[in-house]
């Protein structure tokens, strides 16, 4: 059989198989027996965080490949131990890009994620992070996006060569992160989805303002819109952050 008569059988294998997914209450690695290849997937619920880091391109054009090699190393590091620390299990790094998914619903799961992307913004942002590092050979520039739904992974590449194969991530969750990521911009570097801001516990939602005298709740999120899918939706952006313990 030539090779493309093989290609031709198994993509219509996958074509005309049914596909079977299966609901799972963690986030699934590639290592996860559960995972194969083939019409199969499993589901999980989760929150999903995007954080892109910007202005990489400038710095990769400046011939400075060392410099670049040592701002995403601890970048990442900043990053990753960060999200560590609310629960995230990361996944999916793409260049200047990572995914951090918090499983879960309810509240309580919701605003793990978001007091995550807080820190985050802390690190990268604030003088006591690590953003004085950082800064000392490019102004730094990132954006996050969260949204929370139901995520369904599947296992795509070629079956024993483990160098092609990795997960691939489908939802409305993870494409409206990204969406929102695109949208935050410092100090607003956080943009959170319509269900995320309901799904908040109130500490990360508002602060008590004194008004002439007279202790008030004011909400730290700003309502902005944006289209997604061709509709019209609310978002939230702030420009807020926490102070890593």
């Amino acid at each position: 059989m030539s090779n493309l008569k093989k290609i031709k059988k198994q993509v219509r294998s996958v074509i005309d198989t049914r596909f079977v997914d299966k609901k799972v209450a963690h986030v699934p690695k590639l290592s996860d027996d559960h995972l194969t290849f083939g019409n199969k997937g499993l589901r999980f619920a989760a929150t999903t965080l995007f954080i892109d880091l910007r202005g990489s391109t400038a710095l990769l054009n400046s011939g400075n490949k060392s410099t670049a090699a040592k701002i995403h190393t601890a970048y990442y590091h900043a990053i990753t131990n960060v999200a560590k620390l609310d629960g995230g299990e990361i996944r999916s790094f793409n260049g200047d890009s990572l995914l951090v998914f918090y499983p879960g619903t309810g509240k309580r799961n919701i605003s793990k994620a978001v007091r995550s992307a807080m820190r985050m913004k802390y690190d990268l942002s604030d003088e006591k992070g690590v953003f004085h590092k950082i800064a000392m050979y490019k102004e730094i520039d990132f954006g996050i996006g969260l949204d929370h739904g139901e995520i369904l992974a599947t296992k795509v590449g070629t079956r024993g060569r483990p160098e092609t194969q990795d997960i691939f991530w489908v939802g409305n969750a993870v494409n409206r992160s990204t969406r929102l990521g695109d949208k935050a911009k410092l100090p607003y570097a956080i943009s959170i989805s319509k269900t995320v801001y309901n799904g908040l516990l109130s500490d990360l939602k508002t602060t008590d303002d004194d008004y002439f005298g007279f202790k008030m709740k004011k909400d730290v999120w700003r309502k902005s819109g944006f289209q997604y899918d061709g509709n019209y939706e609310d978002f939230y952006q702030t420009n807020q952050s926490l102070i890593i313990e």
